[in-house]
């Protein structure tokens, strides 16, 4: 593969008024299931196994063409961070972001298709569990009003969390004070609010619904399956296509809500134990030890998310959850 010079995306137009959904995959270039599942897509729909019928699909195979390109994560940062178009572009994401984003603008559902390192199930991310955010589409010469979950419960997966927005702002706040207690030492802290904004953020920002579907692990051949299987049942949900194409819908989610997000404050912060996505922590469990000596214990019993081990110096470093049963 050369060094890539350009984004590929794939639009189809239903003859019939509907929806604007847009697929995206590989926002990180060693998360390819999304990019293989929109290709496989895209090949049915031009061999007419599958028949748009009605409103917009755009589908874009690979947003991060660099870091796919690279093997990796990031291109030059993560493009799932400081998500919004710039006006003096400085790096690769920069200039990812002021192609992503007028396209994003244009569109009423968002699926962002990702994978995980570690982890063994799929599950999908949303706006709130407290508060239901939801659109107003057209179906089929009817409107009808359009929530995260209800799109979260298409997708095949029966976990579905929520608050990281708040979350990550809280922890910003966090950053802030710890900056203001050692202003010499921590003067390059992020402390941006608006660099927690990914594609999902700003696409709610633009009066849209959007969900992350993380589709399991990297190398695991059925995270592949399960993008495309999630990509044909909104296409069937939202009636864009001629006809049923797998249609899902679980009636049980476990809902989680993000409530904590703890940073790594230095290279020697280590986990106490190999902590993976979704394992439960009982109150008093020590999670965590500093370089500083200090321990890092539940307050609480609570789910770990997102733990990385790898995680750079002042970013961040695992979060905390509390976990809801309830019906969609």
């Amino acid at each position: 593969m050369i060094n890539p010079t350009h984004i590929e995306a794939y639009t189809f137009f239903g003859l019939e008024k509907g929806p604007s959904l847009l697929v995206i995959g590989a926002i990180h270039g060693d998360e390819t299931c999304g990019s293989k599942a929109i290709k496989k897509i895209n090949n049915l729909i031009s061999k007419h196994d599958i028949k748009i019928i009605s409103g917009r699909l755009t589908m874009i195979p690979t947003a991060n063409p660099l870091a796919v390109y690279l093997k990796s994560r990031n291109g030059d940062r993560n493009l799932n961070r400081n998500f919004y178009p710039k006006v003096s572009p400085k790096d690769n994401e920069d200039h990812l972001n002021n192609i992503l984003c007028p396209i994003i603008e244009q569109h009423d559902i968002l699926l962002d298709l990702h994978s995980f390192k570690i982890g063994d199930k799929p599950f999908a991310l949303i706006k709130s569990i407290n508060d239901d955010h939801s659109i107003v589409i057209n179906i089929s010469n009817y409107h009808l009003k359009l929530s995260e979950k209800t799109l979260a419960s298409w997708l095949g997966v029966q976990t579905v969390v929520g608050n990281w927005t708040d979350t990550y702002d809280a922890g910003v706040n966090k950053r802030i004070k710890r900056r203001e207690l050692k202003k010499d030492s921590l003067e390059n802290l992020n402390v941006d609010k608006r660099y927690g904004m990914g594609t999902t953020e700003y696409s709610r920002e633009n009066n849209a619904i959007a969900v992350t579907l993380e589709c399991g692990q990297h190398s695991d051949p059925q995270s592949e399956t399960i993008a495309f299987n999630a990509i044909k049942s909104v296409l069937t949900q939202l009636k864009m296509v001629e006809k049923n194409e797998g249609k899902i819908n679980i009636n049980r989610i476990n809902f989680i809500k993000l409530f904590e997000v703890f940073d790594k404050n230095e290279l020697d912060d280590n986990f106490l134990r190999p902590w993976k996505n979704f394992d439960k922590i009982a109150k008093g469990t020590q999670i965590a030890i500093r370089a500083c000596g200090d321990k890092i214990i539940a307050t609480e019993d609570c789910t770990i998310l997102f733990p990385n081990e790898n995680a750079n110096p002042e970013h961040e470093w695992f979060y905390l959850a509390k976990t809801f049963d309830s019906k969609t």
